[in-house]
């Protein structure tokens, strides 16, 4: 599939949703990026989580944010666990996607508060450069997490993969 296909089902798909066209380097809140999670990674991601500001709501209809849609756990570990399956999931498939049309792609951590309150994300960046010095990017998200009394909920926003675990 050509790069300028792969855009246009993005926006075809974007069109049905609220999109923003925000820079990268504002979404990556947390300068923290990989594109293989693994362990050394995980520490890091706690920390954030366990700094991050408890939700006033859980719900959020505007991010797709269902209570009912969501995965709840008491226990950070377990919920660490179930990121890394998501990823690993989603990394699966934009690999080979990746290599086969020659793409760089990374995941990262976002809070984009001016959108979303009480939110954060891990969302997926594929790449290609257009011309040597220019870059074109499609940002997605693949996971959503709050926090609230206690509690983490995590939300799969990947459409295909539905396989979690909860406490």
């Amino acid at each position: 599939m050509s790069w300028k296909n792969i855009v246009e089902s993005f926006l075809e798909l974007f069109r049905k949703k609220e999109y923003y066209s925000v820079d990268y380097e504002e979404l990556n809140t947390y300068s923290l990026e990989f594109t293989i999670l693994d362990d050394s990674f995980l520490p890091r991601i706690k920390e954030i989580i366990l700094q991050f500001n408890e939700a006033k709501i859980l719900e959020d209809k505007s991010a797709e944010l269902i209570l009912n849609e969501s995965i709840s756990y008491k226990k950070i570990d377990s919920l660490l666990h179930n990121i890394k399956e998501i990823v690993s999931k989603d990394y699966s498939k934009t690999y080979f996607e990746s290599s086969k049309n020659n793409w760089d792609f990374n995941y990262f951590l976002s809070y984009p508060k001016n959108i979303h309150k009480d939110v954060l994300f891990i969302s997926n960046r594929i790449k290609k450069s257009l011309i040597i010095e220019e870059q074109s990017s499609i940002i997605y998200p693949i996971l959503a997490i709050k926090k609230k009394s206690g509690k983490y909920y995590l939300w799969n926003l990947l459409d295909d993969y539905d396989n979690l675990d909860d406490e």
